[in-house]
């Protein structure tokens, strides 16, 4: 591992880079940040299938890698699981931490999405940390589509607030919430009464942990 470690984002908004960067500088790891940004991935694959653009997301891969990246983190949950396929070893999956440590809670889970074609991939990743840990937890899903809308139209509050008052109006105290997608982050420190977990965080800590972590 070089002196200076690369970490690499594949993101499917502008926005995340700041959120990103910024997370990765609270770390205070002496780590270099790269990013690929590609909207257009994310609204093919909300249309069809991830597998669309699955061409895509392994040429985005590899420029990445091309230019430097030790690792790279796919932020977009929609493609997680395809570009974590794609990457060989390489690449990560924005959710699989946050995912894990829900799953790890022991509690009951409803996965909050707001866009349809990341509920297939979740609900998929819940099952596959679920029978890695070798339980059977109880998932509801709490689907906000409305909510969408105003991400696209870059109202980030109108976005944040339909999520909060959705969640706390249908979800059961009892339940820990995962939010499916990164740029729900906010989310969680607005919620009144309900547990929630994001994935931008979590992802971060993890990957920076593995690249400035010395091997045995």
């Amino acid at each position: 591992m070089p002196a200076m470690a690369t970490l690499g984002f594949l993101h499917t908004a502008d926005v995340h880079v700041a959120t990103f960067r910024s997370l990765v500088e609270a770390t205070g790891a002496e780590v270099t940040v790269i990013e690929h940004v590609d909207a257009e991935l994310l609204a093919r694959a909300s249309a069809g299938s991830p597998d669309d653009v699955a061409d895509d997301v392994a040429s985005a891969l590899a420029g990445l890698i091309a230019a430097g990246a030790d690792h790279v983190v796919c932020t977009c949950s929609t493609l997680g699981g395809l570009a974590e396929t794609l990457g060989d070893g390489t690449v990560s999956r924005v959710d699989r931490p946050m995912v894990a440590g829900a799953v790890a809670s022991g509690r009951p889970l409803t996965v909050v999405v707001a866009v349809d074609a990341t509920i297939e991939p979740t609900l998929a990743l819940v099952a596959d940390e679920a029978g890695r840990q070798g339980v059977e937890p109880v998932v509801e899903l709490l689907r906000v589509p409305d909510a969408w809308e105003r991400f696209l139209d870059g109202d980030s509050e109108g976005y944040v607030s339909i999520l909060v008052e959705t969640i706390e109006a249908e979800v059961d105290p009892s339940h820990l919430v995962i939010l499916a997608q990164g740029s729900m982050g906010p989310v969680a420190d607005r919620l009144t009464g309900i547990d929630a977990v994001s994935s931008p965080s979590t992802a971060v800590a993890a990957a920076v942990e593995a690249l400035t972590t010395p091997a045995d």
